[in-house]
């Protein structure tokens, strides 16, 4: 029985060794460059018809220093002129701070890792001719993977940042970026251990412009330009007139519709990945490969690079002293932890750090937007206001001027308003009926919206960030009359305003004064709404889109557009309204509570729209909290059920937090349904949303009677 087990055993050994002897040959051959000759000591070793070289043969061929790097898993080899990078038992290889992709994986073999050779050499800028016994390396003339770009390179290396790690790709479902989802469940196939991927949606979607020829599949994107040739693992980027090249792992599939190697795809483009478990979603992050400080004098600017134009959440209001926080959701940085400016007078240091919420974090808070963020510090030596501009390439940073606080001054006959601020130009001045306006350009505004005053003229101050785009703050002095004569002065980073106090008017008759003062009640009573504070709050905003239907149709939006016109609607009656967010900036629901309480106002109307998964719900309702809130929900849904071609779904007792935690009557609405067609078709129309907002401000308005 042994005899028979043991012949047995050396037949298999023996077709087993000829099966590797015929796949996996080895031979000794001598290293020529330009300058000398190597004659190597470990074997270059031949599978399925693809040479490897073992890299410890290159060390003294071309005079590199190793190490070896624990965090990343791979050795570093480094000359004057070339760095490379091998990550262990990976398609990975790095040159100079980019990243490419051998055809095939890595290997040990007798200690030594082994890379496929002419993939290697190409990367260095050689081709290879071979004989029996040597091996010639031959500087080429063009050296394509030498891009020294900002956009194209890296500060730190990173490894499997486009990996797929699911074990069963047959259960991915979507792919998620900043506010699409993207379904892939169908596009991702396995073809010679290689994933591939059909990209149609996903260049659809992300705003790529795709141009087919004979020979290439061309991407035109932020002003950059991919070039993926069919029969070529060579890709080429366009940037600023220059040419950077990247090899990919394989070339593409051309059949019914095009295949990319996913990895390949996702790294050319610029992107990494993030892994969510718990719902088998792929989150797409933008690659963040450096931060540049411009300008040697005021004003100074920030661009955070990036290949793509990165979201940012940063609210001017919520300053922390000296530091300036900015998150960018759906990101990650590929840079040192911190940086050092050079004599800066304003910056003494920017820091980074990368966020990573749990399944438990993401649920509790609906507001985060992706998985993994990334923050970015500034750490300021001097006052100073960096904000956030939209830019192709990143995230521009632009430094400001700044209103940060007022103060007056009141005598027996004058007025005296001093604005402070950092850097202040003198104001654009408007005059309009019964308003003084200052608007500063470039200037982000910390002050309060709202001071009240009891004068017989002088009725009160406001203040708002205008606009964002362009960057502009509003300081307006309101008046019950006249606009009096006024002097405007400048001081460094003062601004004076003073004007005289008007004195009342005396009435010698009494009877008149009887006739003035009853219709005065009259006319009180049909403007209610005069010197009321209403806190409007448009719901979501920022990098909380609320509801999304379809891949364009946001909540946050709408509520911001009606919540405008219920201000116009508002202030045309006499009220003061003041505003949780005047722009697509992210409040939480604790600031938003914070500025009704803080300004005390008399009402608080926050706007939403209801969504759902059936397309059939509709109707509008309102919610309120407080016994003293349920008037106002009662005013606001009547005045629905009358104005609105809606059906009415009554009011409701919720638990909203900011019904919750403001000290006045509180209402949260939602006048319809974004899920419903009908209704969402009725959303997009102008008119109607102006009879929205009518809606609103007429069951405010009734609420006072």
């Amino acid at each position: 029985m042994f005899l028979r087990f043991f012949s047995v055993f050396i037949v298999w050994f023996v077709l087993s060794s000829t099966t590797l002897l015929a796949q996996y040959n080895s031979w000794f051959p001598t290293f020529i460059t330009n300058s000398q000759k190597h004659t190597t000591t470990k074997p270059i070793i031949t599978r399925n018809n693809i040479d490897y070289v073992a890299l410890v043969e290159l060390k003294s061929l071309f005079n590199f220093k190793i190490s070896f790097n624990h965090k990343l898993n791979g050795y570093h080899y480094k000359s004057n002129s070339m760095s490379l990078f091998f990550p262990l038992n990976s398609s990975e290889v790095w040159i100079n701070h980019t990243r490419h992709f051998f055809s095939n994986p890595s290997f040990f073999d007798q200690s030594c890792l082994y890379v496929p050779l002419n993939d290697l050499a190409l990367l260095m800028g050689y081709s290879v001719s071979k004989t029996p016994s040597s091996i010639t390396f031959s500087l080429n003339k063009n050296q394509l993977f030498s891009a020294t770009s900002s956009l194209v390179s890296f500060q730190e290396l990173h490894v499997d940042s486009t990996l797929l790690k699911f074990k069963h790709i047959d259960r991915i479902a979507h792919l998620l970026y900043k506010h699409s989802r993207i379904n892939i469940k169908k596009s991702l196939h396995q073809v010679n251990n290689i994933l591939y991927f059909d990209p149609t949606a996903f260049f659809s979607t992300l705003g790529y412009k795709v141009k087919n020829t004979e020979k290439a599949v061309t991407l035109s994107y932020n002003g950059l330009t991919y070039t993926i040739p069919y029969n070529s693992r060579i890709w080429s980027l366009s940037i600023n007139n220059t040419q950077a090249h990247f090899l990919a792992e394989a070339p593409l599939i051309k059949k019914d519709s095009t295949a990319f190697p996913f990895s390949s795809l996702l790294a050319f483009l610029d992107y990494s990945l993030a892994h969510n478990y718990i719902s088998n979603s792929l989150e797409l992050l933008d690659n963040i490969h450096g931060i540049a400080i411009q300008g040697t004098t005021d004003p100074f600017s920030i661009t955070i690079l990036s290949r793509h134009s990165l979201l940012t959440d940063f609210d001017i209001n919520a300053s922390r002293g000296l530091i300036q926080l900015f998150t960018i959701p759906f990101s990650i940085a590929y840079i040192p932890k911190s940086m050092i400016p050079n004599q800066n007078p304003y910056i003494s240091k920017i820091s980074n750090r990368s966020l990573s919420f749990t399944y438990e974090q993401m649920h509790a808070n609906s507001k985060l937007l992706g998985k993994k963020q990334t923050e970015i510090t500034l750490h300021l030596s001097n006052k100073a206001s960096f904000y956030p501009k939209k830019h192709p390439n990143g995230l521009f940073l632009s430094q400001n001027k700044i209103l940060e606080s007022f103060s007056i001054k009141e005598t027996k006959s004058f007025y005296r308003i001093t604005i402070s601020g950092f850097n202040l130009d003198s104001p654009h001045v408007i005059k309009e009926s019964k308003k003084l306006i200052f608007d500063f350009n470039d200037t982000i505004s910390l002050l309060d919206p709202l001071k009240r005053f009891e004068n017989h003229n002088f009725r009160s101050i406001r203040t708002s960030q205008l606009s964002y785009t362009p960057l502009v703050s509003r300081f307006i002095l309101d008046f019950n009359k006249k606009i009096p004569s006024y002097t405007i002065e400048k001081k460094k980073n003062h601004y004076i305003i003073s004007f005289r106090k008007e004195k009342p008017t005396v009435v010698a008759v009494a009877k008149k004064s009887a006739k003035k003062s009853s219709k005065w009640s009259r006319s009180a009573r049909s403007s209610s709404l005069r010197n009321k504070v209403i806190v409007l709050d448009a719901g979501h905003g920022g990098r909380d889109p609320g509801a999304v239907i379809g891949r364009r149709f946001y909540e946050k939006k709408y509520t911001l557009d009606v919540v405008h016109r219920v201000k116009t609607l508002l202030e045309k009656d006499g009220a003061y309204v003041i505003l949780t967010r005047s722009g697509d900036h992210t409040r939480s629901l604790s600031r938003r509570t914070r500025i009704a309480n803080r300004n005390k106002g008399d009402l608080f109307v926050s706007v939403h729209f209801n969504s759902f998964r059936s397309a059939k719900a509709s109707g509008s309702k309102s919610f309120y909290y407080k016994k003293r809130d349920k008037r106002l929900a009662l005013s606001i849904q009547k005045q629905f059920k009358k104005d609105l071609p809606i059906k009415s779904n009554g009011v409701k007792r919720s638990r909203f937090y900011v019904l919750r935690y403001t000290r006045m009557p509180a209402v949260l609405i939602e006048p319809l349904f974004l899920s419903n067609p009908k209704e969402k078709k009725l959303l997009s129309s102008s008119s109607f949303r102006h009879s929205l907002a009518t809606s609103i401000f007429k069951g405010i308005k009734n609420y006072y009677r």
